[in-house]
């Protein structure tokens, strides 16, 4: 999910989107502009700006800037938590989820236990139930982000290292290539960046206690209407990928409809959800008749050809025949979820570069294509024709353009919009 923070200014305004409060400490562009609106408060320039959450459109829920540990954080107004929506981010869920430093609590693998209280239990459960889902999301978003970079990185590793290597040289990486790299940023590592849970706890320590981690894709139409067949329950099937033996499994599980719907919501466009196939994160454990069902249940969708070839995410099934094209092309390419291509190494990026500066791109592409003599082509798929779609993905190529001029790159760099 995105959320947007509008930012009200005397001279001009502005907004931030972000999908979790790591991305806040972690992305520079957020960071800039928080340290900018810190010092102009404590300054009091004239040059004044106000920030506010962007999940209601009819109230004016004011945020604010602090600083902790030489990073910028965004907190609420006093007791105006719960004026939020229900499924914002700063919305008072009664539980933290995340720490100041945008690191995930444990808890989203669990669910919420019930209180003996009689009064309001049922909505509090399905409350904090909902919000830990949501957190649950990000979670996977955030992982399926670091471990796309880290295999992207690992993979041409030694290509960058090379002062006259082109894009040309580079290696796309293979989907089990990223299924290596999601196990290891699971497990447990030496590098603290590799990290996603509190107090530097791994991921399948942490999971442990609820019972174990699974990846995998399926080809099924999980979010069809038919796919239970009127049943509460069905026993759902994947494959996954076995580092150790080098070939692809079948994983078996129980699953409910309740925790199918929750992950339709992440797979739903205007009411169309995408089609399949999906790479799936599930959290299972034992029951009490000693089979394993889906207490936690992530799919993204997906495009590849097989194990051994290149894969991508997909946001829309507008955009999956395109990439369709992009991955029997052979082209060395990046589709981010979030921010990988900021993540690259500064080698690749600075490449684009005439003045040996790495670009960095504020928004999200849809789609980067890296091409010989080390130009790169930024493709926006335009799925949808209203006014407002339009207006936002004008200012995006707008932003691209100051960007890219800012490395002096212009002859390097093209926007398509599709």
């Amino acid at each position: 999910m995105i959320y947007k923070i509008n930012i009200i200014g005397n001279n001009n305004n502005d907004y931030i989107l972000f999908h979790s409060k790591r991305d806040i400490v972690e992305n520079k562009f957020i960071q800039k502009k928080l340290k900018f609106i810190n010092i102009n408060k404590k300054n009091n320039t004239s040059n004044q700006m106000q920030m506010f959450c962007g999940c209601k459109q009819s109230d004016s829920l004011e945020l604010f800037t602090r600083s902790l540990n030489g990073r910028y954080h965004i907190a609420v107004a006093p007791n105006t938590s719960n004026f939020h929506r229900k499924d914002c981010i700063f919305y008072n869920h009664k539980e933290k989820l995340e720490d100041d430093n945008g690191f995930f609590r444990s808890l989203i693998f669990e669910e919420p236990k019930k209180t003996v209280n009689k009064d309001g239990i049922k909505e509090e459960i399905i409350e904090k139930e909902n919000h830990r889902v949501l957190t649950f999301n990000n979670f996977c978003y955030t992982l399926i982000e670091k471990s796309q970079t880290s295999c992207f990185n690992i993979l041409n590793s030694h290509t960058v290292k090379k002062s006259n290597f082109d894009f040309s040289d580079l290696r796309q990486p293979a989907l089990r290539d990223f299924f290596r790299a999601i196990n290891l940023n699971c497990g447990k590592q030496k590098k603290e960046e590799y990290y996603l849970l509190e107090k530097n706890t791994s991921i399948y320590d942490a999971v442990k206690k609820v019972g174990r981690i699974n990846f995998g894709i399926t080809y099924d139409n999980i979010f069809s209407e038919n796919y239970f067949m009127g049943r509460q329950y069905t026993t759902f099937k994947m494959k996954s990928y076995f580092v150790r033996d080098g070939e692809m499994k079948d994983i078996k599980f129980s699953i409910t409809t309740d925790v199918i719907k929750k992950a339709k919501r992440s797979n739903t466009i205007y009411s169309n959800y995408i089609k399949p196939p999906y790479f799936i994160i599930a959290i299972t454990a034992k029951n009490k008749n000693g089979f394993f069902t889906a207490k936690r249940f992530f799919a993204i969708p997906i495009e590849f050809i097989d194990i051994n070839r290149p894969f991508a995410f997909v946001d829309s099934n507008y955009e999956r025949s395109f990439l369709k094209k992009i991955l029997l092309d052979k082209m060395i390419f990046i589709k981010p979820i979030k921010n990988e291509f900021n993540n690259l190494y500064q080698e690749i990026r600075k490449k684009i570069s005439t003045i040996g500066k790495a670009l960095y791109l504020t928004n999200r592409p849809d789609i980067i294509t890296l091409k010989n003599k080390n130009s790169i082509e930024i493709i926006e798929i335009a799925g949808m024709s209203d006014t407002s779609y339009k207006n936002q993905l004008n200012t995006k190529i707008l932003k691209y353009k100051e960007e890219i001029g800012r490395v002096k790159g212009e002859k390097n760099c093209t926007v398509k919009i599709l």
